[in-house]
């Protein structure tokens, strides 16, 4: 990967992880707790693993920005975000349907919803790493 790819990830991480908390620990936290089983010992309290959730919007930053600049030459915020809301709503579909089909942990509410908020997020996640890559000098 280049300088400008890593950069890239880097600011996605950095937006996953500010508009994580925002959207999914502030905006979103009621709903999710409410359409969510919840038993003793399944949150972390008083705090989750801060660094593990950077390092989670990191590796899907990583992911987004690898495919971007390899394979996809997205260079703006439009394609970025286009392409990103594709990747994030297989993502989160794969995802959300496989943790409805094995576990008793959310509910089909929650799990229509979070596909549709996570494809937003991608969305913008993408747009960034779009611009950051379509920035500066031309590789």
């Amino acid at each position: 990967m280049t300088t400008k790819a890593l950069l890239a990830a880097l600011a996605g991480a950095v937006f996953s992880f500010l508009g994580g908390w925002l959207v999914f620990g502030m905006l979103l936290m009621d709903f999710y707790t409410a359409n969510t089983t919840s038993y003793e010992g399944l949150m972390k309290l008083p705090m989750p693993d801060m660094i593990f959730i950077f390092l989670s919007g990191l590796f899907s930053s990583v992911l987004v920005a690898f495919i971007f600049s390899k394979w996809a030459n997205v260079k703006t915020f439009g394609a970025g975000f286009t392409n990103g809301m594709i990747i994030y709503f297989l993502i989160a579909a794969s995802f959300d349907t496989a943790m409805y089909s094995f576990y008793n942990l959310m509910n089909l509410t929650l799990v229509c919803v979070d596909i549709i908020v996570s494809t937003v997020f991608g969305g913008v996640l993408g747009g960034i790493v779009g611009v950051v890559l379509g920035m500066g000098k031309k590789e």
